[in-house]
């Protein structure tokens, strides 16, 4: 669930990241961002990021699905959906399930890459001692600094582009419920280099 989060956020957040916490179900809240932090201030992609990340995983968690709301905001402030680009999990979509996702990316079978998927692998085993998977246990989440490499954007991207994002990711165990057990709404940055796209 974690490497999910950041999966999604790393293409699209900026540095010292105000955010609300947006929780539905704030009784049974299971996931809990305390502070994210992304450098540069602007992302550029290909390039390099350094991340950091406080969370707490509250309690024990058997099965994860995640809803993800994408927005590029326009100059004017109006916002425009980006919608859920394929069978990517990329952009606004729901149901993601974030207990298989990273072993698709990890095998080859996704759209994200499997080096980014190395990456945040090792990124987790460096600050959690063993890699994110389900169940999750409840721990404290102390990531500082890691420094990760984005690559060219796949063509079926080609939706994402340079500008400013409105980003709202809610975690949920039941993917038929209304309610969501953690969730996190933010604005964010992006540079694309007109030769970014493979």
């Amino acid at each position: 669930m974690l490497r999910i989060l950041v999966a999604i956020s790393c293409v699209v957040v900026a540095r010292a990241i105000p955010f609300t916490d947006c929780a539905t179900d704030k009784a049974n809240t299971a996931f809990t961002v305390h502070s994210l932090d992304i450098t540069p201030a602007t992302i550029i992609v290909p390039g390099d990021i350094h991340f950091s990340l406080n969370a707490t995983v509250n309690r024990k968690i058997d099965l994860l699905f995640i809803d993800a709301q994408v927005h590029r905001v326009t100059k004017s402030g109006y916002e425009i959906n980006i919608p859920c680009i394929g069978d990517t999990n990329i952009g606004s979509c729901n149901n993601i399930d974030a207990c298989s996702i990273m072993t698709d990316i990890l095998s080859g079978n996704s759209i994200i890459s499997t080096n980014l998927g190395q990456q945040l692998d090792q990124m987790f085993i460096a600050a959690l001692g063993h890699s994110a998977q389900c169940p999750i246990n409840p721990e404290e989440v102390f990531v500082q600094n890691y420094k990760m490499t984005l690559q060219p954007l796949p063509a079926a991207l080609s939706l994402i582009t340079d500008g400013d994002y409105h980003i709202k990711i809610m975690i949920k165990e039941d993917p038929t419920s209304p309610d969501n057990v953690g969730c996190i709404d933010f604005r964010a940055s992006l540079s694309l280099p007109s030769n970014n796209v493979g």
